[in-house]
């Protein structure tokens, strides 16, 4: 589903989307209301289809069997492993909002919500079920091994010398726009975290090498 997501997110070139309608979808009505061409209703009806395959389409991540029944509860299982099933059942809870939100938005069309807004849920939608992807992934490794993974070590951040002083201070902008409080409502937690480690590596490398402008 990445090529839908990359035709919402870019020009929306309407045969492109009749194309990646063609493949994913499946209502023969409105692949001939396609089929007639570039009408404003078709272009409408288009983006729409696209974002409901989206928005219900299971992450292009590697799926996990899920762990054994006795897992799935919470008494009797281990004190370590609770945390990640109290928090798959509230991303859980927390995409069927959403789901149900992105409906309303789509099926009533109202003119509060723009496509950007209707964009942002779809995304959030998309990031819940990587996590949760992901803690099925840690639940079924506990299964196996009776342990936590070892999480990743954090990738540092490496700022390249030659970058020049006005890309450097135009992202320092961006990256403080992306951490008003505004903005980390569209947001993970990991990806705020991100976002606020460059933030301070490049303040940090500019206080000790100031760049000239």
């Amino acid at each position: 589903m990445q090529d839908i997501k990359k035709w919402l997110n870019g020009a929306k070139d309407f045969q492109q989307g009749r194309q990646l309608y063609d493949q994913y979808g499946d209502s023969n009505v409105l692949k001939k209301l396609f089929a007639i061409g570039d009408t404003l209703l078709g272009r409408k009806k288009m983006e729409t289809a696209l974002l409901e395959l989206l928005s219900n389409s299971t992450p292009d991540v590697v799926t996990h069997e899920a762990p054994s029944l006795q897992l799935r509860k919470i008494d009797g299982v281990p004190e370590e492993l609770k945390p990640y099933i109290e928090k798959r059942k509230k991303l859980h809870n927390q995409r069927r909002e959403l789901h149900a939100q992105l409906r309303m938005m789509l099926l009533h069309q109202i003119k509060k919500y723009t496509d950007q807004d209707r964009f942002v849920i779809q995304m959030n939608i998309y990031e819940i079920g990587r996590e949760i992807d992901e803690i099925w992934r840690i639940e079924r490794y506990y299964a196996e091994t009776k342990t936590l993974p070892v999480p990743k070590p954090a990738t540092p951040v490496v700022v390249d010398p030659d970058t020049s002083p006005e890309i450097m201070y135009k992202r320092i902008h961006t990256l403080r726009t992306y951490l008003t409080p505004s903005y980390q409502k569209r947001l993970k937690p990991s990806r705020i975290e991100e976002y606020r480690t460059e933030l301070e590596t490049l303040q940090r490398y500019i206080a000790d090498d100031p760049p000239t402008v």
